[in-house]
């Protein structure tokens, strides 16, 4: 088989005999099922004559089921000293120790996709500040922030106008061998308002609330992108009741980092919600 593993698109492409063809679209259904047993695997693969256009995602989990000889393909290396890095953001009290774990996580994942799930209200636009701003001291100085609607583009542009800079001084201060990066750029809009050739030039994609780019509009939204570094962030990824869990997954590839609301609750991060029972009286 012919293998065009392309980590800045939507999809790679499979070129093979019609027998080899026909396996691989029964492993990839088989691969759609752990995420919904009636989706079958619509969307993740299209199946054009004898080949196979498959979503990256689910590509490079071919990959690492052993599909394909891995020799074949490389991967650019995790960092250097990107937990000691993601540690300087925390000593300086801009990440808490769960946020510089899950901004490792997604840097340090295999083919550079992965998934953070973490509670409302744990801080995931700061895991996003962090995630760009460790990317930028690294060489990636083209960001886009993908969240569901415009004022929440424009909260999340203030926030890292405030947070990216300061984060990046204390970065350059610790890693004195680092030039600092001067032109460095972070889009934050949705996906109704973002410019294709604002994607296009992005070197890193985070999305809020991933679960929902499963939808045909924000699929096609977001194929302009080629991006290298995807990362999606939400409470539920692939809690889905339709077949978009595994579009997401493919897209995004597995859960690399999951903090839940209690282990936050016990660490005093989050508040424990309450439940107050009343009686109404109609009489």
């Amino acid at each position: 088989m012919n293998v065009d593993l392309n980590l800045s698109s939507m999809y790679s492409l499979i070129r093979g005999t019609t027998s080899e063809i026909q396996k691989l679209e029964c492993t990839l259904r088989w691969w759609a099922a752990q995420y919904d047993r009636k989706g079958g695997g619509r969307d993740v693969f299209i199946r054009d004559g004898d080949c196979l256009f498959v979503l990256t995602g689910a590509m490079i989990w071919l990959i690492e089921r052993g599909d394909f000889r891995k020799e074949r393909f490389f991967t650019e290396p995790c960092p250097v000293n990107l937990k000691y890095q993601a540690g300087c953001l925390r000593e300086a009290e801009f990440l808490r120790s769960y946020q510089a774990e899950a901004c490792v996580a997604a840097l340090s994942a295999h083919w550079r996709r992965g998934i953070i799930e973490a509670p409302t209200g744990s801080g995931k636009t700061r895991i996003a500040a962090g995630i760009i701003s460790l990317g930028i001291l690294h060489g990636v100085t083209r960001w886009v922030y993908l969240v569901q609607n415009k004022n929440l583009a424009l909260q999340s542009s203030k926030s890292f106008e405030e947070l990216v800079p300061k984060m990046l001084l204390r970065l350059y201060q610790a890693e004195p061998r680092h030039r600092p990066t001067p032109d460095y750029k972070v889009a934050c809009g949705s996906y109704e308002t973002t410019q294709p050739d604002i994607l296009a030039s992005a070197g890193g994609l985070i999305v809020d609330e991933v679960h929902s780019v499963a939808s045909r509009t924000r699929m096609q939204a977001m194929a302009p992108c080629r991006a290298h570094i995807r990362i999606g962030m939400s409470a539920t990824p692939l809690l889905r009741q339709d077949a978009g869990n595994a579009l997401v997954a493919g897209v995004f590839g597995p859960v690399v980092y999951k903090i839940g609301m209690e282990v936050l609750q016990k660490a005093g991060h989050l508040a424990k919600g309450k439940v107050t029972t009343m009686e109404v009286n109609h009489g």
